[in-house]
This record gives structure tokens, C-alpha cells and sequence, in this order.
């Protein structure tokens, strides 16, 4: 990956910004636009020595502090699925509330 970020070198091309979400102090850099513009990035490169871009790109983040001492788990870690080819997605669904919440409500 470390080879993609040649994007940054380029002053018609300056590397984007993560930002956090906007009205959301806690959300970290929830707006992944760097991220998404190295993905992107790495699979031109791939085009255009012909190989064959992946259409889904999924990755663990662990983020956040730890949920407990000693803990390998954070209390923001996340999957990110980045879907490239829209022929991939088959179908959609909306999660069912959670009981007692509503659907717009964290589930803490």
C-alpha cells in the first residue's frame, strides 16, 4: 500500500483529508475521503498494468481506546466494506429495531 501514496507527491493531486463526521465529536474521522482516495488510487494503478481491480474491498479498523485494561479490543473498532462494482450488491435490508430502542438510537 505504501506505494500509493505517490498521490500525495503530485500538487494537482493533494492527498484528502479524514474528517469527522459533521455535528459528531465523537465520531472520530468517520469520513474516510484519504482513505477512499488511496483505494482508488491502487486500483488505477492496477488497471493500468492490467490486472484484474477487486470489486468489494473490505477492512478491519481498531480504534478507539481499549474496552477494558490489557484488552485487544477497542471501543471503536469497525468494518468497512467498500463496494466498487454495483452489480455486486444483490439486495438491501433495513435491521429490525433493537427491543426497547428506537431505530435511530446507539445500542449501547
Amino acid at each position: 500500500m505504501n506505494y500509493s501514496w505517490n498521490i500525495g507527491r503530485n500538487p494537482d493531486f493533494p492527498i484528502p483529508q479524514n474528517r469527522p463526521a459533521t455535528g459528531r465529536a465523537d465520531s472520530g474521522n468517520a469520513l474516510r475521503f484519504q482513505d477512499c482516495a488511496v483505494i482508488r488510487h491502487l486500483h488505477g494503478m492496477m488497471e493500468e498494468q492490467s490486472q484484474e481491480p477487486f470489486d468489494p474491498v473490505r477492512n478491519m479498523f481498531s480504534e478507539g481506546g481499549p474496552l477494558y485494561p490489557e484488552s485487544g479490543f477497542r471501543n471503536q473498532s469497525h468494518v468497512q466494506v467498500a463496494v466498487r462494482n454495483s452489480a455486486c450488491i444483490l439486495g438491501v435490508f433495513l435491521p429490525r429495531p433493537y427491543p426497547g430502542k428506537e431505530i435511530d438510537q446507539p445500542i449501547h
